[in-house]
């Protein structure tokens, strides 16, 4: 990667890494060639932490670094603490609202607590009306005023096909909670569907 380093006034090519592969990329060197002692013995120390990090998350749930900070476990702590509460307030949802919104959801919390990106089906994704037709180009005005009629187009496409009434979610509208119908990726093809027929009626 071509890049210009602190202290030089050229672009040159270097080496570069994510931070995130760091350890793993730590994990895979060799060690029996190294003629340096110290290193070598620095980057075997760091291979049998990584491993023993790795063990304790994948089996034991979790990993907490012996040089973690005061900052960094409060950190943590706060992180945990607010997956309880979303958590708490997903399980009173069941029932209530759509339940692949309500996996997708869950499934966030849980990975956001854990650290780790969320293990999603994207067929369950959630999609809205109004990301659908940003995603179209409309926005502002036009976006508040075509949402409804879209909407409307879309819910009937859903129980034309399905024979029963989309769920929904509360979401706050104009300051006030309103029930939304819920949809995921699965119904991207009601939403294209939604969007060609109000193109043939504008």
């Amino acid at each position: 990667m071509y890049v210009r380093l602190p202290d030089d006034d050229r672009v040159r090519k270097h080496f570069v890494i994510s931070y995130r592969i760091v350890p793993m990329w730590i994990s895979n060197i060799g060690t029996s060639q190294m003629e340096d002692a110290v290193a070598r013995q620095r980057i075997e120390r760091w291979q049998v932490e990584f491993a023993d990090a790795l063990y304790d998350y994948v089996f034991k749930g979790g990993a907490i670094n012996p040089r973690a900070t005061v900052e960094q476990l409060d950190e943590i702590d706060r992180t945990i603490r607010r997956a309880k509460e979303q958590a708490a307030v997903l399980g009173n949802l069941k029932g209530v609202v759509d339940s692949s919104w309500l996996d997708a959801k869950g499934r966030h919390v849980a990975a956001v607590a854990l650290g780790i990106e969320p293990d999603i089906d994207p067929a369950t994704r959630p999609l809205t009306v109004g990301e659908f037709l940003e995603g179209h180009g409309i926005k502002g005005a036009t976006l508040r005023s075509m949402s409804t009629r879209f909407g409307k187009r879309l819910k009937a496409l859903y129980r034309e096909k399905y024979g029963t009434e989309p769920g929904t979610v509360d979401r706050f509208i104009d300051g006030a909670l309103r029930p939304v119908a819920c949809y995921n990726e699965s119904h991207r093809d009601l939403f294209n569907q939604a969007w060609v027929a109000m193109l043939d009626t504008r």
